[in-house]
């Protein structure tokens, strides 16, 4: 996977794989208005057949296929990104009276804006609404902030939660899950 300079991409295998440890993996569900919520992901394993925004620094990114099985607790109401595993024209996979939207930056903020290009790449994921709502993007919210621009995670950081599945700003003295593994502190 490659990471444009932005720091994000977006992600949709066919089989199960691996987060490097270098990257974020975050699911997007829907909110009110003309935002997208994207939460961390809680586990090491991506999940085959499932859209996820990628936030890391720019340029190359392994993630390397496996039989384990996804462990994270998200709800399938996480999973609101769609994708293809080919490159496949838009009409063939987005709904009647839907319109797709990309991940993009558009007016210095970064988020999911309308797609007018005929083919999806390959390993990319989507969003689609209905084309009533007659919304240009949907601005990303990271985990409650407002919009991207706002305060983010350092890219260095690899997120970290506590035994009880709270994420913390910073590792803390104990035991700690930092990207799908136990560290003590």
């Amino acid at each position: 996977l490659t990471i444009s300079e932005c720091g994000l991409s977006t992600l949709y295998l066919p089989r199960n794989a691996i987060v490097p440890d270098e990257v974020t993996a975050y699911v997007c569900s829907e909110t009110n208005g003309n935002s997208l919520h994207a939460t961390a992901l809680d586990s090491n394993i991506l999940k085959a057949n499932v859209g996820y925004i990628i936030e890391g620094a720019q340029g190359d990114h392994v993630f390397d296929y496996t039989t384990q099985a996804y462990t994270g607790t998200l709800s399938d109401e996480f999973h609101t990104l769609q994708g293809v595993n080919e490159d496949t024209s838009v009409s063939s996979v987005v709904k009647t009276d839907y319109t797709p939207y990309v991940l993009s930056v558009v007016d210095g903020k970064k988020g999911f804006f309308k797609y007018e290009g005929a083919t999806f790449k390959a390993n990319r994921a989507f969003y689609q609404k209905e084309s009533s709502a007659k919304i240009q993007g949907f601005i990303l919210d990271f985990e409650g902030t407002e919009g991207v621009g706002a305060v983010m995670t350092p890219p260095d950081f690899k997120a970290a939660y506590d035994l009880q599945g709270r994420r913390l700003n910073k590792v803390a003295k104990g035991v700690n899950i930092v990207s799908g593994r136990k560290v003590i502190k």
